[in-house]
């Protein structure tokens, strides 16, 4: 209530991260509280893929606990985002080739898309996107991106419907 009467319009809910058993422990919550009071939301997953294969289960994965929150594709107002960063995990690497990166977004998207979630968008950085994601089926997927400072580096959205992240600071009532 506290984050509505704030003036909140929309949300993306960090759903959860990797593969398994990896959901955000406020994600529900965050969920009910976004459809109890009628705020549109959409959904983020926080990839630690470095194969395609990996990145199929981290889309089960997403679908079984979208599944488990009584998140139907209807209810979401924005996309499920993949979120592709450089990640750090001791023993493994994230990839460096734009090509094994599409095959794992493509794998991802074809997880959630054969269970009926069609508004699927990409999530990254911009020198992220200027480097491994540098591919032209990722920027057609890419609608969202992170850039903080006064100006958008990234100019390959595929539409004029996207968002711009410019900080990772702020405070809304109820959150």
């Amino acid at each position: 209530a506290k984050a509505k009467a704030d003036g909140v319009e929309g949300v993306i809910i960090r759903l959860g991260y990797g593969w398994g058993n990896n959901a955000d422990k406020k994600a529900q919550r965050n969920i009910s509280e976004c459809k109890r009071f009628g705020i549109p939301f959409g959904i983020y997953w926080y990839s630690y893929a470095d194969t395609p294969s990996i990145a199929k289960e981290e889309g089960a994965g997403v679908v079984a606990k979208l599944k488990r929150f009584g998140v139907r594709a209807s209810d979401l107002a924005y996309p499920v985002y993949y979120d592709l960063e450089k990640w750090t995990w001791k023993g493994r690497q994230p990839p460096t080739d734009p090509n094994v990166y599409n095959d794992i977004v493509n794998n991802w998207y074809g997880a959630l898309q054969s269970a009926g979630y069609k508004n699927l968008g990409v999530y990254s950085y911009t020198s992220y996107l200027q480097g491994p994601l540098k591919h032209a089926d990722i920027y057609a997927k890419t609608t969202w991106v992170a850039q903080y400072g006064a100006r958008m580096g990234f100019d390959s959205f595929p539409t004029n419907s996207r968002g711009w992240q410019y900080t990772s600071s702020g405070k809304v009532g109820g959150i």
